[in-house]
């Protein structure tokens, strides 16, 4: 799609007036001099003299669009002024001259989208698509990722603009640069395949910015900065197919690791085919030893996991990840993100590591949650660690266990799920059934049958009170309630127990069984039959 400035900007000095009731203009195969006695096209953009387009405009149906451009003027022109499906463009050129300008612009419009499926068949580098587009619009190229750092760059010999020269030097932009491309990010709308223009402080140069934009987010901006006397501003309308061709390099060369990832290696070799074949610690840890980022004492596995197949590639979901829990090896395998984190101490807890309500922020924008793993000192037992946090995250998504934040669950708040789990098994093993109910206290499976028979929810409400230390303010924020609600039903799980939450060792027994019965329930999808 076109935007009908393409064509306007450069005619502007020789434009008598004009009516534009739509911009997006289709993809136009040609150019025609309008004729009194031809049908027009939706695919065709036409010019005419002033009497010639009049008399063309009225054999035209009300209601199909049409862009025509208009040598001379006449009053019998008026009448179309009016209607909403006509673009009509007033000029005071010649028609020879008029045709020629158009046909000039089309011209250079269809070669560039050449140069650009050439330059995408020939599988050209980032740096190599750059370089060709920056000769093209005779500016500089800048490619951004969402932080506005320096993806790939282009400068044009013959223009000077501090402004780039020192995102290319600084490797991104920094300061005033990052709250003035914040602006015209708003200014752009999120719509997708729009370009907007400003001036870039006192540098008088032009800036086009495009975010690309994929699976409705954008992960990477497009940035030209071109001289601001350029007459003509076809940029506007190049950078688009530009926008698509980098987008599609992006997604192609970054489906998986650029490289033979060390760590993926690992878990591939550690879990060969399917099956647990442990390497021996010395081989493990001569492995370790070679990951990119020196591994300090303590280790952790954090596990992304998507609920559905992410739309960018997973370097990039990596990159965004890394920003925000540095110092990680990365691996990608079996369809989810592994960093591998490591601490000089002991213990140290999640929001030490990295903000989780950034993180939660990033998680829910790619549809992924995340478990952090228990940490260990030795490098064999990182799978341990990996496979008994997979294995609890899948438990917790099943179940729908609510955590806070909502996309990131941490293994010690959880493991007793997975000590229900691994006791389910075994309990299955030795009497040969799964009524795993009968390790419940009889009084919560009491509260069970309330809720299934009254359609409540006292026995999330008891669990999520005892989970978080009989806090009122907590229990209503995890349950979707007000205060007073939680204290309400609170009362009713008094007056129906009996008994006393002061008590340490019951507060213990009774959230566990509220544990054991979700498990029954909402894992086993079993009914209470007691």
């Amino acid at each position: 799609m076109f935007h009908i400035t393409y064509f306007t900007a450069p005619l502007n000095r020789d434009i008598l007036r004009q009516s534009l009731p739509y911009r997006r203009l289709p993809d136009y195969a040609r150019i025609e001099l309008a004729d009194c006695s031809s049908v027009p096209e939706r695919n065709v953009l036409y010019a005419a003299s002033a009497d010639t387009a009049a008399e063309f405009l009225s054999g035209t149906e009300a209601d199909f669009p049409v862009t025509i451009f208009i040598a001379g003027d006449s009053p019998r022109l008026d009448e179309f002024f009016c209607r909403e499906q006509i673009n009509l463009i007033v000029t005071s050129l010649p028609l020879t001259a008029l045709f020629n300008q158009l046909n000039r612009l089309l011209s250079s419009m269809q070669q560039w989208e050449l140069a650009i499926a050439q330059a995408v068949c020939q599988r050209l580098e980032l740096s190599q698509l750059l370089a060709l587009a920056g000769q093209w619009l005779k500016g500089h190229l800048l490619l951004l990722n969402s932080g506005f750092d320096l993806i790939g760059s282009c400068l044009h010999p013959d223009l000077s603009d501090d402004f780039a020269e020192n995102a290319v030097k600084n490797n991104g932009i920094s300061g005033s640069g990052v709250v003035f491309l914040q602006k015209m990010l708003e200014k752009q709308g999120n719509v997708p395949g729009r370009t907007v223009s400003c001036l870039i402080g006192e540098s008088k140069n032009r800036c086009f910015l495009l975010p690309l934009t994929a699976a409705d987010m954008s992960p990477a901006c497009l940035l030209l900065i071109i001289p601001d006397d350029e007459t003509d501003s076809s940029a506007r309308d190049m950078l688009p197919r530009l926008g698509d061709a980098v987008l599609r390099l992006l997604k192609t060369s970054c489906a998986q690791p650029s490289d033979a990832n060390v760590l993926s290696q690992l878990f591939e070799d550690y879990f060969r085919n399917g099956t647990l074949t442990p390497l021996s610690p010395v081989e493990t840890q001569r492995r370790v030893a070679m990951l990119p980022v020196p591994v300090k004492r303590y280790m952790r596995c954090i596990i992304i996991r998507f609920q559905t197949p992410p739309a960018m590639p997973y370097d990039y979901v990596i990159s965004q990840l890394s920003r925000l829990i540095p110092d990680c090896n990365a691996a990608v395998w079996q369809d989810k993100i592994i960093l591998l984190h490591s601490t000089g101490s002991r213990a140290e807890s999640i929001a030490k590591i990295c903000d989780p309500a950034r993180v939660n922020e990033l998680l829910c924008q790619f549809h992924a949650c995340a478990i952090f793993s228990a940490q260990t000192k030795f490098p064999d037992k990182i799978f341990t660690l990996y496979s008994l946090s997979d294995r609890l995250m899948s438990i917790l998504l099943r179940m729908q266990i609510k955590s806070l934040p909502d996309h990131i669950f941490c293994y010690e708040d959880h493991l007793i799920y997975l000590a229900i789990d691994l006791c389910a098994r075994q309990f299955q093993q030795l009497l040969h059934h799964t009524d795993i109910i009968y390790l419940a206290d009889a009084s919560v499976i009491t509260l069970a049958r309330y809720d299934r028979e009254h359609n409540t929810d006292l026995t999330s409400l008891l669990y999520y009170y005892l989970s978080n230390g009989r806090n009122i303010t907590k229990t209503a924020r995890m349950m979707y309630m007000h205060r007073n609600t939680v204290l309400n039903k609170l009362n009713r799980i008094y007056d129906m127990l009996g008994l006393s939450m002061e008590d340490g060792q019951i507060q213990q027994r009774l959230l566990f069984s509220c544990q054991l019965v979700t498990y029954y329930q909402n894992y086993l999808s079993m009914e209470l039959n007691l």
